[in-house]
C-alpha cells in the first residue's frame, strides 16, 4: 500500500536521487536472489568427510597387499579305475539325465502336463518388464518429479487482479445550515499485477491500481476538482527478510527436499529392480533344482522297483517276510517322495511365474516352464577392495542414506536460521497521477508526474526464543541419527558383500566335494549292479545293501545339484550386493518422465529399461568377473 502522507503536494518537489536509491535497493535485492545463507556448508563437509574417510580405509586395505583372487578348491581324489570312469559318469550326475523324459504327472485339470522351455535371459527380461512390484516402484519417480515441479512453482510469477465497487453516503456536521451536510459518492477500485517469491526469501510485487471517484451529491458547498476523478498508481514493492528467513537455504528448502525425494525414488526403483532380477534368477535356479531333484527321485524309484522285484523272487528261498515288507516300504516311500517332488516342481514354477508376471505365462495357467540353462562349474575372480568399492558406488541403499543425511543437513540449516531475530525490510516506489480523464491519468503517471517512496524495517525477537532452539536441537539430533544410519548402512553393505563372497566360495568348494561323493556312490551302485547280474545267489542282505547304495547315490546327486544351484544363486547375490546385478544382465535405466507417464504406461506397462544384446558380455569392469 502506498503511504499517501509521504506524497508531495507539488510536482516541483520531486527528488530523483531518492527514487533512484529505492529502485536501486530493490534491484540489489533481485540480484541477490542467488545468495546463500550466512551459515556455512558444515553438514556437506561432514558428509564428504564420511565418504572420503571410508574410501581411504578401503584404499589402505588394498595397498596392504590385497590382490585379485580366484576361487580355488582341492582336486577330486577318488580311487576309481579309469577304465570304468565313463560307466560311472553315465550312472548318475546332471549330464546323465539329458535324454530321460520328465515325469511330472497330470496337471490340476487332469490333463498331461504341458511344458515350455525358457532361458535365464528371457526370464529376467520378462521380470524387468512385467513384474508388478517393479511396475509399482517405477511410477514413484514420475510422482516425485511432479513434486519437484510443484516445489519449483513456488518461484513462478503470480498474476493477480481484483476490482470492487463502493457506493457511500455519509453526513457531516455543517456550520452553515441547520441540517447536516450530505456526501454521496461512487468509487470503483481495480488493481492488477505480478508477484514472485525470490530466491533470497523475499517477495517482489509489481502492481497497477486504478481508482474512479464520482461525487454524486455534496451539500457542504465545496467543489471537488476533478469530478469525476481518475487516479492511476504503479507500485513496485520488495519485502525481504534480512536475518530470519534470509538466504537460498531457507527459501529453497522445499525444492531441495523435493529434488532429494526424486533422487530417492530413483534409487528405490533401482533397488527394486536389483531385487527383482535377483528374485527371478533365484527362482529360475530353484526351478532347475526342483526339476533335477524330480529326475533323481524318479531314477531312485526305478532302481528301487528293480531291487524290490529281486527280493520278492527270493521270498520263497531265503528272504523272510520282514525283508520283503521293508523293500515294499522303501519303494512306497520313494513313490511318496516322487509325488512331493512333482509338487515342488510346480510350486517352484509358480514362484518363477510370479517373479516374471509375464502375460504369456500367467500364474493361473497350467503351463510348466522348463529351464534350459544349466549351472556352470567355473571359478570366478574377485578383488575384495573392488567389490567393496563397487558396492559403495553402486548400491542404491548407500545413495539413499546419503540423501537422508543431506535432508537432515538442509533442515538443520533452516532451523539454525530460525534462531535469528526477525528483521524485515520493505522497499517501495510508486508513481501516480490524478486527472479527470483515464488516459490523461495513466499517461501522466507513467511520465513520473508524481512519485512516492517508502523504506521500512520491522524487528521482532521472541523472549527466550525457546521454540527455535528446540527445533534447532531436534534437527541436530536428527542429523546425528542420519549419520549413524549411514554408517550402519555402509557396515551392512560391506557385510553383505563379505557374506555373499563366503557363501559363493563355500558353494564352489562343495561342488568339488559333492562330485567326488557322487562318483564314489555311483561306482558303488555300478559294482552292485554287476554283482547282481553275475552272482548266482542274490541274498536279501546284499539286495538291502543295494537299497542303501541307491539312496546314498540319490543324496549325493541332490547335494551336487544343490551346490551347483547355490553357486549360481551365490554369484547372483554377490552381484546384487555389489550393486552390479543390472549391468551384469544388460539392463539399463531410462528415467521415467512425469510428462510421459501416459506414453510409458498407457497401454500395458513397459519398464523404463532397455537391454543390451550381448548381455552376457556386459559385465561391470569394477565387479567380479
Amino acid at each position: 500500500m502506498i503511504d499517501r502522507a509521504s506524497r508531495p503536494s507539488s510536482r516541483c518537489r520531486r527528488r530523483p536521487w531518492r527514487a533512484s536509491l529505492v529502485v536501486g535497493g530493490a534491484a540489489a535485492l533481485l540480484a541477490a536472489s542467488g545468495c546463500a545463507s550466512p551459515f556455512d556448508q558444515e553438514s556437506t563437509a561432514s558428509q564428504r568427510a564420511l565418504v572420503d574417510g571410508l574410501m581411504r580405509e578401503l584404499r589402505e586395505a588394498r595397498d596392504n597387499g590385497e590382490d585379485v583372487r580366484m576361487f580355488e578348491r582341492a582336486p577330486v581324489e577318488i580311487d576309481i579305475d579309469q577304465r570304468f570312469m565313463d560307466d560311472v559318469r553315465d550312472i548318475a550326475g546332471p549330464a546323465s539325465y539329458a535324454s530321460e523324459p520328465d515325469q511330472f504327472g497330470p496337471d490340476l485339470l487332469g490333463r498331461p502336463q504341458s511344458t515350455a522351455p525358457i532361458d535365464l535371459q528371457s526370464a529376467i527380461r520378462a521380470a524387468v518388464e512385467h513384474n508388478y512390484a517393479l511396475q509399482f516402484s517405477r511410477l514413484d519417480p514420475a510422482v516425485a518429479e511432479a513434486g519437484v515441479v510443484r516445489a519449483e512453482s513456488a518461484f513462478d510469477w503470480v498474476f493477480f487482479a481484483n476490482t470492487q465497487y463502493n457506493h457511500s453516503e455519509s453526513e457531516q456536521i455543517s456550520s452553515s445550515s441547520f441540517q447536516p451536510s450530505r456526501d454521496e459518492r461512487d468509487i470503483i477500485q481495480s488493481s492488477l499485477g505480478l508477484r514472485r517469491q525470490m530466491g533470497t526469501g523475499g517477495t517482489l510485487t509489481i502492481q497497477q491500481e486504478f481508482e474512479y471517484t464520482d461525487a454524486i451529491s455534496n451539500d457542504s458547498g465545496l467543489t471537488f476538482t476533478p469530478d469525476p476523478a481518475w487516479e492511476s498508481t504503479l507500485t513496485v514493492r520488495a519485502d525481504q527478510p534480512l536475518l530470519r528467513g534470509f538466504g537460498t537455504d531457507v527459501a529453497r528448502e522445499g525444492l531441495l527436499l523435493a529434488r532429494n525425494q526424486e533422487r530417492d525414488s530413483l534409487a528405490n526403483l533401482k533397488a527394486q529392480a536389483i531385487n527383482t532380477v535377483l528374485e527371478t534368477e533365484t527362482a529360475y535356479w530353484e526351478l532347475f533344482r526342483a526339476r533335477q531333484n524330480l529326475k533323481i527321485v524318479q531314477r531312485l524309484l526305478d532302481r528301487g522297483i528293480e531291487t524290490q522285484r529281486e527280493i520278492r523272487i527270493r521270498a520263497d528261498v531265503d528272504a523272510d517276510p520282514a525283508e520283503v515288507a521293508d523293500a515294499d516300504s522303501r519303494v512306497q516311500q520313494r513313490r511318496q517322495n516322487l509325488l512331493q517332488s512333482q509338487t515342488a516342481v510346480r510350486d517352484a514354477n509358480d514362484r518363477l511365474k510370479t517373479a516374471m508376471s509375464d502375460p504369456r505365462f500367467p500364474v493361473a495357467g497350467e503351463l510348466l516352464l522348463l529351464p534350459i540353462d544349466t549351472p556352470v562349474d567355473q571359478a570366478i575372480e574377485y578383488g575384495l577392495f573392488d567389490a567393496y568399492q563397487s558396492a559403495l558406488r553402486r548400491r542404491p541403499e548407500i545413495y539413499q542414506a546419503l540423501l537422508s543425511l543431506d535432508n537432515t543437513a538442509i533442515r538443520r540449516r533452516v532451523a539454525e536460521n530460525g534462531l535469528l531475530p526477525q528483521l524485515d525490510l520493505r522497499a517501495q516506489f510508486a508513481i501516480s497521477d490524478l486527472d479527470d480523464e483515464f488516459s490523461d491519468s495513466l499517461g501522466n503517471a507513467y511520465g513520473f508526474s508524481r512519485q512516492s517512496w517508502l523504506l521500512g524495517l520491522n524487528f521482532e525477537l521472541p523472549i527466550g526464543n525457546r521454540a527455535a532452539e528446540a527445533t534447532r536441537n531436534e534437527r541436530r539430533i536428527q542429523q546425528l541419527q542420519a549419520t549413524i544410519a549411514y554408517q550402519n548402512t555402509v557396515q551392512g553393505v560391506i557385510g553383505e558383500v563379505r557374506s555373499s563372497l563366503r557363501r559363493t566360495r563355500e558353494a564352489y568348494e562343495r561342488i568339488g566335494q559333492s562330485i567326488g561323493t557322487r562318483l564314489a556312490a555311483a561306482n558303488s551302485v555300478r559294482v552292485l549292479d554287476i554283482q547282481r547280474d553275475t552272482i548266482a545267489v542274490n541274498t536279501p542282505e546284499r539286495l538291502n545293501i543295494e537299497f542303501q547304495a541307491q539312496e546314498r547315490l540319490a543324496a549325493a546327486e541332490q547335494a551336487e545339484v544343490g551346490a551347483l544351484v547355490d553357486y549360481m544363486v551365490g554369484i547372483a547375490n554377490l552381484h546384487a550386493a555389489m550393486g552390479t546385478a543390472l549391468e551384469r544382465n544388460g539392463v539399463r535405466f531410462i528415467v521415467p518422465d512425469a510428462g510421459k507417464t501416459e506414453e510409458l504406461y498407457g497401454e500395458g506397462i513397459r519398464g523404463p529399461y532397455s537391454f543390451d544384446r550381448n548381455w552376457a558380455d556386459n559385465s561391470d569392469p569394477d565387479a567380479s568377473k
